[in-house]
């Protein structure tokens, strides 16, 4: 037996053990067969995956590494070496590997859908789109694939003219899912979130009234039709809901906590503040991340108080406009337009209509 076939023996061997799951014994092998072999990027390549499933992280990006210098097309060599980035949190070197992939393999659909997550979560829901679209294309059966794009297809902020397209045809992709997949979760979800962007919020609760009637409601359902209910009067329908599942002993502590803010949500709605208040808390409880100090909390709300009295108030000077024509208050994503909206609401002889998202559909039918 020559040393290249003794070689190819080993790797198989390898292989084998990775399969079973005996990853220390896989490595040991590797390693061995890396000193008698050490231009073989294969070898190197396995070897980064098994330090990859041990979590020995530095090690594994070191051998992909050589695996793609050693071979610069071996695309899944790129693949893996862009998902250890993304659990090393450097989304931006995997999107860089990834397109390396595409570019070598145009169909290679993991990699396509892997460009979308990572785009989605940095929030650049056009290029995820269009990986998406990708991706679709190589797999235009796949489901899941389909309401990724549709999801992103709800978006742009762009432009209001073209969300409303995208919205539409997002509708039109839901639908089709669900007619091949009636208990689609997230094809549900979507399409009554796309149905609520329309001014559809009717629509958008007879799309999830038949998950509502499972006798296990899935808790994603619950949440979507929970930020739904203020728009169809349903909220205490909304919250009696919610309170079933959270008895439910088998949810897991994430879903436990999306519900519970869930419900705070709905009863601050309905002016129960003791009982959002509860609820949140409870979720908050939950949260390692939340680190609430109430002494400072306390002083914040002191000196809102103290700056906007009464007194200091009534001497501000008065407006002398009397038009009773709607004013529009407008402003970026998380800039404080809806506190100044709910601010100004607070004067008795003030209507506040909340966030209008209508709006761009009325404009396109003007």
């Amino acid at each position: 037996m020559n040393q290249d076939t003794k070689i190819s023996a080993k790797i198989t061997k390898a292989e084998g053990l990775i399969h079973k799951g005996q990853l220390p014994k896989a490595r040991k092998l590797l390693r061995q067969i890396a000193r008698q072999d050490n231009n073989n990027a294969y070898v190197w390549y396995l070897l980064g995956v098994v330090n990859g499933l041990m979590n020995i992280f530095d090690e594994a990006e070191s051998c992909l590494r050589k695996a793609i210098r050693l071979q610069p097309d071996f695309t899944d060599g790129y693949f893996v070496l862009a998902k250890l980035l993304i659990t090393r949190n450097n989304p931006n070197d995997a999107i860089e590997y990834l397109n390396k992939v595409v570019e070598l393999q145009p169909d290679y659909t993991d990699a396509h859908i892997l460009l979308g997550n990572i785009q989605s979560g940095l929030m650049n829901y056009d290029l995820a789109m269009s990986a998406y679209e990708h991706a679709h294309k190589s797999q235009p059966d796949n489901t899941q694939i389909l309401c990724s794009l549709a999801d992103m297809m709800q978006n742009n902020k762009q432009d209001p003219h073209l969300l409303r397209e995208r919205v539409d045809k997002s509708i039109n992709y839901y639908k089709f899912i669900l007619e091949q997949e009636p208990g689609h979760i997230e094809a549900t979800t979507g399409l009554a979130n796309a149905l609520v962007k329309n001014g559809l919020a009717r629509d958008a609760i007879s799309a999830l009234k038949p998950r509502l009637e499972d006798n296990l409601v899935d808790s994603k359902i619950l949440n979507t039709y929970a930020r739904m209910c203020r728009k169809t009067g349903t909220c205490e329908k909304a919250s009696s809901l919610l309170e079933q599942q959270l008895q439910n002993q088998t949810i897991t502590g994430k879903e436990r906590k999306e519900l519970l803010y869930s419900l705070g949500n709905i009863h601050d709605s309905l002016g129960n503040y003791e009982t959002a208040f509860t609820a949140y808390k409870q979720a908050c409880d939950m949260d390692a991340s939340v680190v609430f100090d109430p002494l400072y909390a306390e002083g914040l709300v002191n000196d809102l108080i103290s700056v906007f009295s009464e007194e200091a108030v009534s001497e501000l000077p008065g407006a002398d406009n009397t038009s009773e024509l709607p004013v529009f208050i407008l402003g970026m994503p998380r800039s404080g337009s809806s506190l100044v909206e709910q601010i100004v609401s607070c004067h008795k002889d003030i209507y506040s209509a909340g966030e209008i998202r209508d709006i761009p559909r009325i404009s396109d039918e003007l």
